[in-house]
Order: structure tokens, then sequence, then C-alpha cells
């Protein structure tokens, strides 16, 4: 699950969970999370392991790789300047 759905989901939940009350619970600052959750910035592996147990598991290290991570330098750079 990806991490804005998980806090979107929190949100409208009884706890009503904020951004800065997550960034607290996993020690980090809110403009952080708001990176994570944009796509401008990933977590390094003790925030995604921090992240993962908060969650319950539900947001794992593995949401914040996207598919295009795993293609070689020359076709993302290519890729980029079709886009």
């Amino acid at each position: 699950m990806r991490l804005a759905d998980w806090l979107i989901e929190q949100g409208k939940s009884p706890r009503r969970l904020t951004q800065e009350q997550f960034a607290q619970e996993v020690g980090t600052s809110s403009s952080t999370i708001s990176r994570l959750v944009s796509g401008r910035r990933r977590p390094s592996l003790d925030l995604a392991r921090r992240i993962s147990e908060v969650t319950d598991g539900k947001v794992t290290a593995n949401d914040f790789v996207s598919e295009a991570d795993d293609e070689p330098e020359p076709v993302r750079s290519l890729r980029s300047r079709v886009a």
C-alpha cells in the first residue's frame, strides 16, 4: 500500500491520525513525510522499517520502489526525455 493511501485511510478513521502525528510516531519531520508521499524522496532502511512498524506492515520498503527503478540508467534517461 502506498503511504499516501494509508494516510488518507487513517484520516478517515476514528483515530484521525494526521501527517504531523504520523511523522512524530516514526521519528521524522512532517516535511520528510511530505517528500515521501510525493515521491521526491525515498526513506532510509531504518525509516522504512519504522514506517512498516507504525502501519502494521501495510506500508513496506517495497512500496517506495517503482518499476522504473529496475530499468538500467540509459532506459530511464531516455524515458524521461520522451515523457
